[in-house]
């Protein structure tokens, strides 16, 4: 063999020692920074069992616009609203339990919901998987501002007052079982609000600004630009102060005590039972690395939200309690069957 053929030889050799050791290191590279798993390998859905526009969705977006950087993938946020959450909800506990469909709810849902649609729902909180809280609703309740300055309403105490001479005569918008909690815990104290329900926090919101109904049950979000706006008045935020020009509920002990834990309404990640461990641990440690991110705060306080990390064990243990809890209100939901 001449010296040119042996050169050749030698060039053919290692350019398939080179595609051979890509082709290893190809097959055991993993993404997203999961260690050990090629997850996630696609697109990550989060469905939102609720419209546009509401706290679900803003937060559900703003772990979207994080996705890329903080879980090595995209994730594509879907809206499917209808029943109190349940049509979303069931969706995810249909999915396949590979961790590419994560649900993106508040707690009510398997908290408050069940009970109140017994008839209806068979699913429990057993039945889905915490992977981590992400916010706090920051609630409130607000009044369309024409209707406050037509009844002379300037406070909550003004629409109670209303509300007890008058029953059923003002509408009250929500879109989740929560808000029947609060309404049903108000009418037994004697104030009677007549409920139109809506597909989303968004669109009660939107409907209570435009007058076509009278108060609005819901978080922040919503109707915090129609409040910039000077549509409606804000009455009370709930749990706790978001506001200085807006009295927290605690100034109103009666409805403070009445609401009790419904005050609450913490908004989770969740992924279909039977999904492995390593994908719901990598999901908890990257909602964490977001939570963190400085970006991703400012969206969510910027919408009147609060920051309310958990990790997945925590979660897992006070979810349980919160459910238990729940049963409290069982009373009260009862009416709504």
């Amino acid at each position: 063999m001449n010296l040119f053929s042996k050169k050749i030889g030698v060039l053919l050799l290692s350019i398939v020692l080179i595609f051979t050791f890509a082709a290893c290191d190809g097959g055991t590279e993993t993404t997203g920074g999961n260690e050990g798993t090629e997850y996630p390998k696609d697109n990550i859905e989060i469905i939102v069992p609720s419209g546009t526009g509401g706290s679900l969705d803003v937060t559900a977006r703003a772990l979207a616009a994080h996705a890329e950087e903080h879980l090595g993938t995209n994730v594509i946020v879907e809206n499917i609203p209808g029943a109190s959450f349940t049509i979303g909800v069931q969706h995810v506990l249909d999915s396949d339990p590979d961790g590419y469909t994560i649900l993106v709810t508040a707690d009510t849902a398997f908290a408050y919901i069940p009970l109140g649609l017994a008839d209806e729902v068979d699913y429990t909180y057993e039945d889905i998987e915490p992977v981590s809280r992400i916010a706090m609703n920051q609630n409130s309740i607000a009044i369309n501002a024409d209707t406050a300055e037509k009844l002379g309403i300037e406070d909550l105490e003004d629409l109670l007052e209303y509300s007890k001479e008058n029953p059923g005569e003002l509408t009250v918008g929500y879109s989740s079982m929560l808000y029947d909690v609060w309404r049903l815990s108000l009418k037994e104290l004697g104030h009677d609000l007549n409920v139109v329900h809506q597909d989303s926090g968004g669109q009660a919101a939107t409907q209570t600004a435009g007058g076509h109904i009278d108060v609005y049950f819901g978080a922040m979000p919503g109707i915090l630009p129609y409040y910039e706006d000077n549509k409606v008045e804000m009455l009370a935020t709930l749990p706790y102060e978001s506001k200085e020009e807006i009295p927290a509920i605690d100034e109103y002990p009666e409805v403070d005590d009445a609401l009790g834990m419904s005050k609450y309404g913490p908004i989770s990640a969740y992924a279909p039972k039977d999904t492995p461990d390593e994908i719901l641990d990598f999901l908890d440690e990257s909602f964490k690395e977001i939570s963190q991110d400085e970006s991703f705060i400012e969206m969510i306080e910027g919408q009147g939200l609060e920051l309310f990390y958990q990790d997945r064990k925590e979660f897992q243990s006070e979810l349980e309690t919160l459910c238990q809890e729940a049963k409290e209100f069982e009373d009260v939901l009862k009416n709504l069957r």
